[in-house]
């Protein structure tokens, strides 16, 4: 598995990776709420310079990605204040290479991108339609 930034060039297989990895939703949901976050989720994929996208491929297919914003930035369109931690959005497997080890290699290159810092959060927000980690 090679983990790394991702290349302008790869902005479609990073969205249809992410969309496959969120499409499990799209049945426990309402049709017209599953648009709303799909909507959503490919509006915060097109917001490319406020966040660095790392991606796992493995054999040369993209396996995975996550989107990594650096502290202090304004990640909710002045919404919220920024936050002074790390964040990370979008953790998408793509479900053919789920139980690989994908999401982990991602957290711990987003781990690695704020090492050194006085303070270390993850913020994980669940929300109800997300049901359990896989």
């Amino acid at each position: 598995m090679i983990v790394r930034k991702a290349r302008e060039e790869e902005t479609a297989s990073i969205e249809t990776v992410t969309l496959a990895a969120y499409e499990q939703y799209a049945a426990v949901k309402s049709e017209a709420h599953w648009k709303r976050y799909r909507k959503g989720i490919l509006h915060t994929l097109s917001e490319e310079k406020k966040f660095e996208c790392i991606v796992a491929e493995i054999d040369g297919e993209m396996a995975g990605s996550v989107l990594f914003y650096r502290p202090n930035t304004d990640v909710y369109g002045g919404l919220l204040k920024p936050f002074p931690w790390a964040e990370i959005r979008l953790l998408a497997v793509a479900p053919s290479h789920r139980r690989k080890g994908v999401a982990n290699a991602l957290l711990e290159a987003c781990e690695k991108k704020i090492s050194g810092a006085r303070v270390f959060l993850f913020r994980f927000t669940y929300r109800s339609f997300n049901g359990t980690c896989h």
